[in-house]
């Protein structure tokens, strides 16, 4: 209020000053943290460029009030992104800090915010935009040593494997491994001719060996790729597998109550077996030494006196023929089964006999002889 007073007169009179304004609301402005490392908690000031309504930088906090969930009633100053993270804001900073859940490597979805201006009631709505500089995640070599030659292998893979925020792989459904990389898609199969089959189990991420019936060796290390599928990126790792090689087993063989002077045919491999306990079914596998007390291979062997024994590549089999005359068990010999794929060896005896049979003697006569004259026959031929 103010006075009027008339000077000439000495009388006065009073009337109101009345001025308002046009409320404006307060300015909130987008924020940004862009390129921050997976899985760290990324804080921002939103507040530092906002504006009340009067232009004016905010500096007394009790100013305002922020809502981070303006979809729903009331205050909030948390929120929870499912699948993503959680915001929280500090009334006493301004500041907003984003944890990620663990796994998420990716960037968030941005979200809005909206500032309140505790004077007048008026608000403003910004967005907070958070990015990652994304990684790619980490696939470790896996091996399993000294198994059982022949024996399925089993082994995880994925254990000692981690996301691209570090974090263990937990849920196998965030990731895809393809044991092929080789080939264009995703294989969770790779046979490796000669060798045997991989299969990767999605379910347990365990990868498992089955060797070829007869592969008694270690099979040469495969690679996979181990993909990301939040962020697409991926990393590759060696899978490697060996054996404890065992030597074949070369079992005894022989054959009995043959005809005396006949050649006697007997299978030396049909009950022989490769280091992981298969039939030899492939001759090629295999390699049999007649004479191993002599260096080299022998496929045949001389007993003097006795007969020559020779040995077919072909079908695996010995045959002994006797020198004309003998007419005896032949004395057992001793075989050397060799498996190819490891050098290593076993040792098997070869024992022929015969059905002994007398000689046959048969009666001689020399008829019609002169009287008084010596008489000479041979009784042998």
């Amino acid at each position: 209020m103010y006075t009027l007073i008339e000077n000439a007169t000495g009388l006065d009179s009073t009337a109101t000053i009345t001025i308002t304004y046009t409320e404006e609301p307060p300015v909130a402005v987008n924020d940004e943290d862009l390129d921050n490392v997976v899985g760290i908690d990324v804080t921002l000031n939103i507040i530092a460029n906002d504006s009340l309504s009067d232009g004016t930088n905010i500096l007394d906090l009790t100013d305002i009030t922020v809502d981070l969930d303006p979809s729903t009633p009331g205050i909030q100053d948390s929120l929870i992104v499912p699948g993503e993270g959680r915001y929280d804001y500090d009334t006493l900073t301004g500041e907003v800090t984003f944890n990620p859940e663990a796994g998420f490597t990716t960037d968030p979805t941005p979200i809005m915010y909206t500032l309140i201006e505790n004077a007048t009631g008026l608000d403003s709505t910004a967005t907070i935009t958070i990015t990652y500089t994304e990684e790619p995640p980490v696939a470790v070599n896996d091996e399993s040593n000294d198994n059982i030659v022949g024996v399925d292998v089993t082994l995880n893979i994925i254990a000692n494997d981690s996301l691209s925020d570090g974090t263990n792989i937990v849920d196998l459904t965030d990731i895809t491994v393809d044991l092929d990389p080789a080939t264009p898609g995703i294989q969770d199969s790779l046979i490796v001719p000669g060798e045997g089959r991989y299969d990767y189990d999605t379910l347990t991420g365990e990868v498992t060996f089955n060797p070829e019936a007869g592969f008694t060796t270690d099979p040469t290390p495969i690679m996979y790729t181990l993909i990301e599928n939040a962020t697409g990126l991926d990393s590759t790792a060696t899978i490697t597998i060996t054996y404890t090689e065992e030597p074949p087993v070369a079992v005894d063989d022989e054959s009995n109550d043959n005809i005396v002077g006949i050649d006697v045919t007997l299978n030396i491999i049909a009950n022989d077996s490769l280091s992981d306990g298969t039939n030899i079914v492939d001759l090629t596998d295999i390699t049999i030494d007649l004479d191993p007390s002599t260096p080299g291979i022998q496929d045949s062997l001389i007993v003097p006196g006795e007969g020559r024994y020779d040995y077919d590549t072909l079908t695996g089999e010995v045959t002994f023929n006797p020198e004309a005359g003998f007419t005896t068990d032949p004395t057992p010999i001793i075989y050397t089964l060799i498996e190819n794929s490891t050098g290593l060896d076993s040792m098997a005896t070869i024992t022929i006999t015969y059905t002994e049979e007398p000689p046959v003697a048969v009666n001689d006569e020399d008829l019609d002889n002169v009287v008084g004259i010596d008489v000479t026959l041979n009784i042998i031929a």
